[in-house]
């Protein structure tokens, strides 16, 4: 487990500071598999919603970064739901970090927005971000009729189960 006085967690508030931190986001991105297909429009829609985007740090270097997109600006996850994404480079899991820094995300990205739910779509495959997800109180629930989503693995977690925790 990493201390979290050892890291430096960074939360852009404007579109200039997103684009100060595009080319971590970019290298933590391109992680995934297939992100150079749409990594530019992602980027383009993080500078839209900058309020949403949380890099974290380790000896100055990006090693996890979760991501919380509102409705607002992304029409696939529904009404008056967040969706909950990130990673966490391969040589920095299990070491807590999804599970020390994720719920204040979560909770802020709540708080903020009123929203009643957040979503987390994961790759059936990826058993390691199934558990994390998990452990951070999200259920696993089916897609909803208006999402047919049969790649993913669609997780959920209530408002208020999120801030009673």
């Amino acid at each position: 487990m990493i201390p979290l006085s050892e890291l430096f967690i960074v939360q852009p508030e404007t579109p200039e500071e997103v684009d100060e931190l595009l080319p971590d986001l970019k290298r933590m991105v391109l992680q995934v598999p297939g992100a150079e297909a749409w990594i530019d429009e992602y980027a383009q829609l993080i500078r839209d919603y900058p309020q949403y985007l949380t890099l974290i740090y380790h000896n100055n270097k990006p090693v996890a970064y979760i991501q919380i997109a509102d409705n607002e600006g992304f029409e696939s996850i529904g009404k008056d739901s967040l969706e909950f994404e990130g990673s966490v480079l391969p040589e920095y899991r299990e070491h807590g970090l999804t599970l020390s820094i994720a719920p204040m995300v979560i909770r802020k990205a709540f708080k903020t927005t009123g929203k009643r739910k957040m979503l987390a779509k994961i790759d059936p495959d990826n058993k390691e971000a199934q558990i994390a997800i998990a452990a951070l109180g999200f259920q696993r629930v089916e897609p909803h009729p208006d999402l047919p989503l049969p790649d993913k693995v669609i997780y959920k977690l209530k408002r208020r189960d999120a801030l009673s925790r």
